[in-house]
C-alpha cells in the first residue's frame, strides 16, 4: 500500500522486516546486481531504501538533513 511521508510528503510504502516489524521504504527501487556469497551466482534484484535514509527531515520532522549511509533491503516484503 502507497503512503507519504507525514515530513516530506514522498510516496513510501512500509516493509515488514525479519525481525516482524515495519519499516518505511522509499516506493521507487533501486537495480542492484548481488551475489551468493557460497555460490557464483549472481542476480538484478529490486532493492529498497529506508526512508529514514533519503528524508530530508530524517523521519522526525526536524529541520536539519540528516547525513548517514545508505542501507537497502532486499530481503523484505512488501506489505499489502
Amino acid at each position: 500500500m502507497i503512503t507519504q511521508c507525514k515530513y516530506c510528503n514522498a510516496n513510501i510504502m512500509f516493509v515488514k522486516m525479519v525481525s516482524g516489524k515495519s519499516m518505511p521504504v522509499d516506493f521507487k527501487p533501486i537495480k542492484k546486481i548481488v551475489k551468493d556469497p557460497d555460490e557464483h551466482v549472481y542476480a538484478i534484484c529490486d532493492c529498497y531504501t529506508s526512508h529514514f535514509e533519503t528524508c530530508p527531515y530524517g523521519g522526525d520532522g526536524s529541520l536539519r538533513p540528516i547525513i548517514s549511509s545508505t542501507a537497502t533491503f532486499n530481503d523484505t516484503q512488501r506489505e499489502d
